[in-house]
């Protein structure tokens, strides 16, 4: 069972209340999933965008290491240890 706080008084009243029974203040049910949704959903939007940067920046160095070697390897490491914190300050 879930009961509602009446705003202007603070009055716990029945779920089904439409008027608080302390001060008669009409009850407004908040529409909190609706926030919530759109939150994750905005969330959501920026881990996609994050993940694609992030995976650009983690091929480079198996880039460099096909084309140049272990030394390819260690220069596409330096460039991803300072291009991630970079891309995730971004997000």
């Amino acid at each position: 069972m879930f009961d509602m706080k009446c705003n202007e008084c603070g009055t716990v009243n029945n779920e089904n209340a439409k008027y608080c029974n302390n001060c008669g203040v009409e009850l407004k049910r908040q529409s909190n999933s609706q926030d919530f949704s759109e939150k994750l959903d905005n969330i959501g939007k920026k881990m996609q965008k994050a993940g694609c940067a992030l995976t650009f920046v983690f091929t480079i160095p198996i880039l460099l290491a096909i084309f140049f070697g272990i030394p390819g390897l260690i220069i596409g490491i330096v460039i991803a240890m300072i291009a991630v914190p970079a891309v995730l300050k971004q997000y």
